[in-house]
This record gives C-alpha cells, structure tokens and sequence, in this order.
C-alpha cells in the first residue's frame, strides 16, 4: 500500500484532489431516503490534537469544503472543558465545519445496542450545553471511538436522534479509508481517489497531520509535550494575573525567558524545573550564542552598510571563546552603551559549556543555578539592547546590503585584523573576503 507523508501541505492536496471529482456532503445523507448517486465524506475523529484539528479546518474553508469534527468527552489527552480547547473547536465550527460526538462506548462499559442511546443522549446534551453552538450548531452526529466488533455492528442510521457515522447503509454503499494509528488502513487517500468510486468516506486523524511529518508514536510525544507546555502557562500565567510568587530556585522570575524566546523560552524553563539542568544550560547558551550572532549581524550592518553574511562566515570558524570578542569589535561609535560582560567571564561560560557537552548527566547540577541566571539575565540585556540600538536594521543575515559610502579596503581590513586575533586561518579569512 502508497504510504505518503502526513503534513498540511500533503492534506491540502488531497482536499483540492478530492474537491475536483466529488460534491463534499456531511452526514445530512442519512436523512434522505436514498444516498446521493456521488458524494464524499470528509471526517474527523479529535483523539488528541485539537489544535491540529483547527489547522485542518482553516485549510478546508480556505478551500470552500465542509467537513465534520467529532469532539471526544472522555479521553485522555484533551478535555473540551477546558476553555483553550472549548473556544478551538467553537472556531473550528465557526469556520462552517459540523461538530459531531465520537462516542466511546467501551468507557461506558456498555455491551447491547439497547444500552447505546441512554449514554449517547446524555454525552450530546453535555456537549451542547458546553459548546453553546446555538440550534444550527447542535451535534447532529457521533461516530464511535475505538471500534469494536459490537460497535461496527450496530449499524441503524441513527442512535439518540444522532446520525450514525457507521451506519450499515454507509458500509456497505460507501468506500472508506482511515489514517487509524498514523498509516493508512485498506488504502491511501490518493489510492482510493485513483479507484474512481461514486461514494466515498476518508477519515482522518488531526494528531497525525502536522507541519511535519514523522513516526506517529514522536507525533504523539509532540502532541503530549505541547499539552505539558499549555498546562505550564496557564499555570504561570495564572500566578502572574494574581501577583503572586512563582518559586523555581532560580533570581529571575518565570516570564522572562518566554518574554525572549516565546514558547521555546517556556518549554526550556520546564526542562530545568523538571530536573534535566544540563540539557537545559546547554539550550539555553545555544541560544544565547544565536543572540551574539544576531547582534554582530546588526552591528555589521550598521556599521558598514553592508551585508553581514562575510563576517557571520568568519564567526563559524572562530573559536566559541571569542565570539563575545566579536561583538565588542562590532559596535559601531553611535550604538548605545551595552552593559559589557568581560571577555574572560565569557570564555569562562564557555568552558562550563564544553565540559557539560562531555558530560550530559544531571548530577552534581546545583551550582549551575547562579550561572543559569546569570547568562539568562545577559541574554535578556543583549536582546534589548540590539532592539533598542537597531530598529531599523534588518536580522535576515541572507539578504544583500551594498556598501554606501564605506571604503571596501577599510572592511577588509577591518575584518582581517579581528579574524587573525580571534584564530580563524588564513584560508577562511581569504573566503570571507571574497564574499564582501
């Protein structure tokens, strides 16, 4: 069987494919006294990824397609009680997409068809009282979670009033795939649409169409770690709004690294917190590395008018200890005051750095605490002095500047004398130099 990638950019795909050969209905099919002679049915079972699901949903009402959404009440891995997740699948009806039920009926414990429609009734009125859709956005529809022999066989066209997304008349008119557990069953989207049937139902999995593709088991972690780091800010946040004290043993108070790096900030916090100190120092002067290169950039550009690319090139063969150097050497005259940390403290860190490269342990982690703080604080100094400083200039290292007003000897042989003190060879220095 064709397995192709599972991303958005694949999903859009299919849907325009799917869109040029087939009118797009919902479950409203079961309601007539026959099944329209074409069609096809586009639906999906939220298991896990609400926020996938409404990146689906933009695509398809970018497209003009309809689809359906059916909202879990008793998994694991999301809750549409809570209000981040209520208001994604409130937009992803306001996009004009159906919201349906996916019905476990094993949570339940339920084993007789007869015992289906009491617990269906009672799931669907929770989940219209939560969502508040108005009578147009009422659920219409469930499909079951986690088929079994006993739920595929309960084949009427509805349940509780309910359509029913496994309706005998659906199985048996109705060609069908699935993305069940991360790979396509009985055949690929593209496959099925090969085969030229008149009626079709593809149904999808938001967790496993992301902006990249993977393994289905790392596109789960994924799915796991964003709902650990939304979790964490809500908490955060929560104590921030009240002003109250957020301890984690660190001076700087927790916002601060997500005020610089966004959820990354957030993200590399928890790593700390969650005693994984030795991955977290290394990320986080990784990205205070990023930060010096960035600022030379700026410096570079400001100073010469002139791209930075031929000196970023030189910083990739000097060694790490200078690179603090570099950026003393770059200040232009008219670039504000920056609070200066020395030379040596930073060849200092460096050492830290490399030692914990070659032992990534955690133990013996305490005294990272005061150095931890230290480079975040730096960091935090160095991001607002290269905004405050240099606004107007442009950080996409790739783009071209040409040189206005400066003499190129003056650049070269600036850029020759800072490489040869900061031991980049001679080679490289010529490479540069070419570039400028």
């Amino acid at each position: 069987m064709k397995q192709c990638a599972l991303n958005l950019i694949q999903y859009e795909d299919y849907l325009r494919q799917t869109k040029a050969q087939y009118d797009c209905w919902g479950f409203e099919v079961l309601d007539l006294t026959s099944l329209p002679s074409r069609f096809a049915i586009l639906r999906h079972d939220v298991d896990i990824s609400p926020q996938n699901a409404l990146a689906m949903a933009k695509i398809e009402a970018k497209l003009g397609i309809r689809t359906t959404y059916t909202v879990l009440l008793t998994g694991e891995f999301y809750s549409p009680f809570e209000k981040s997740i209520k208001n994604t699948i409130r937009e992803i009806h306001n996009l004009g997409h159906d919201i349906g039920l996916h019905f476990d009926a094993a949570w339940h414990g339920i084993e007789s068809e007869s015992e289906l429609e009491a617990s269906i009734r009672w799931e669907t009125e929770t989940l219209n009282r939560l969502l508040d859709l108005g009578n147009e956005g009422k659920v219409k529809m469930f499909s079951f979670h986690n088929t079994t022999r006993f739920t595929l066989a309960c084949q009427e066209t509805h349940y509780a009033g309910l359509r029913n997304a496994y309706a005998g008349i659906l199985q048996s008119q109705v060609q069908y795939t699935s993305d069940s557990n991360g790979y396509w069953i009985f055949r690929s989207w593209d496959e099925l649409l090969d085969e030229k049937h008149d009626r079709i139902q593809i149904l999808t999995h938001p967790e496993w169409w992301g902006e990249e593709d993977a393994e289905p088991a790392e596109k789960v972690c994924r799915e796991l770690q964003q709902r650990s780091v939304l979790a964490w800010v809500g908490y955060r946040e929560l104590l921030e709004s009240a002003d109250r004290e957020n301890r984690t043993g660190l001076t700087t108070r927790p916002d601060v690294l997500p005020g610089i790096l966004d959820q990354d900030g957030d993200k590399l916090l928890m790593k700390w917190l969650n005693g994984e100190r030795t991955e977290a120092f290394l990320a986080l002067f990784r990205s205070f590395e990023q930060c010096l290169h960035d600022s030379i950039g700026c410096c570079i550009r400001r100073r010469f008018n002139i791209s930075p690319k031929p000196v970023l090139h030189l910083l990739n063969h000097t060694p790490r200890f200078h690179l603090y150097d570099w950026l003393l050497a770059s200040v232009p005259r008219n670039a504000p005051k920056i609070e200066e940390m020395s030379g040596d403290r930073y060849k200092q860190l460096v050492s830290v750095y490399s030692e914990l490269l070659k032992h990534t342990n955690d133990e013996d982690t305490q005294d990272l605490g005061p150095i931890f703080d230290e480079i975040l604080n730096t960091l935090r100094e160095l991001k607002a002095w290269c905004e405050e400083g240099f606004r107007d200039v442009a950080m996409d290292e790739q783009s071209n500047v040409d040189p206005l007003g400066n003499n190129k000897s003056v650049v070269i042989e600036w850029m020759r004398l800072n490489a040869e003190k900061f031991g980049v060879n001679g080679k490289k220095i010529d490479d540069a130099i070419r570039m400028v």
